[in-house]
């Protein structure tokens, strides 16, 4: 495709184009002569973070690029400490690994203004279960964030008191989130991740209507969502079962989340996996 075929392709990256940020698409397979071009169209050098990971990576997966970045923003961890959980992505987020290994077409979406910022998405694969299945525009294509560094992990923890546990932070520094809830992998980057912002966009203006119980909003107020389906339910934890004081440092000994859902009909919390890596799980094959 070409970097406007791109742009268009996954929606969620238009809407990001339409809004006037300026974009900079990297294909897989870029080498240095490409990078020269990229650099001259952008009168700045590339970050070295991107430059030596599409230099290293040689055209491989989009999945070994993303491990190529979590290290390179990690440089003062070795391999298993990128694995805080002691089991790799593969084990422990296979849907996950499976598309970013199999996906045939993929590029950096480089945000220019803040590097940060940028993701990478391509074409999910047919599932050779269903190679018939009709897909949407969301669904065809798959965009998350470029990985966070260890470090950037804590510092949000800390500063939204939202202790992240080891399988959340083995992901996030394999994959920043996904853009929205539309797009795969569907799990909301750490930009939308907020203690109560479920009650504090919807149901405190219909507090009055609905006269939730005090112990229901107070569990609202806690409830960070990591997802929403169609059907306008929410996935998410509840950082205050970690304590609520307690801040998140590695040697924490940090237990995994049970996920909840919030069911939005019937105003109530039901369970849904036990942990952040069965959610994803569930997320990922479509039984959520």
């Amino acid at each position: 495709m070409t970097p406007e075929e791109w742009l268009k392709y996954i929606p969620s990256v238009a809407r990001r184009v339409g809004r006037g940020t300026r974009w900079l698409v990297l294909r897989s397979s870029h080498g240095v002569e490409d990078i020269t071009l990229a650099e001259t169209t952008l009168q700045h050098d590339l970050p070295p973070l991107i430059k030596t990971a599409l230099l290293g990576n040689g055209g491989a997966s989009a999945q070994a690029l993303l491990e190529t970045f979590a290290r390179l923003l990690n440089p003062t961890k070795q391999p298993a400490q990128l694995m805080p959980t002691g089991q790799p992505n593969e084990r422990l987020f296979s849907a996950l690994v499976d598309v970013l290994k199999e996906a045939k077409e993929w590029a950096i979406f480089l945000d220019v203004q803040a590097f940060s910022r940028s993701f990478i998405g391509g074409v999910r694969p047919v599932s050779p279960s269903s190679p018939s299945r009709p897909r949407s525009e969301y669904t065809r294509s798959w965009a998350c964030y470029v990985p966070i560094s260890f470090n950037e992990l804590l510092e949000w923890g800390q500063q939204f008191r939202i202790p992240l546990s080891p399988q959340m932070r083995q992901f996030y520094t394999f994959v920043g989130g996904a853009l929205d809830e539309y797009t795969w992998p569907s799990v909301y980057g750490l930009d939308r991740l907020r203690r109560g912002d479920l009650y504090e966009g919807l149901y405190r203006n219909l507090q009055q209507q609905l006269l939730l119980p005090e112990e229901k909003v107070q569990r609202l107020q806690d409830f960070v969502v990591l997802s929403d389906s169609v059907t306008g339910d929410s996935a998410g934890f509840f950082p205050s079962s970690q304590g609520e004081l307690l801040p998140e440092r590695e040697e924490n000994p940090i237990k995994e989340y049970p996920i909840y859902e919030w069911v939005a009909e019937s105003a109530e919390f039901s369970p849904l996996a036990n942990t952040f890596s069965e959610f994803i799980e569930l997320l990922l094959s479509g039984e959520w």
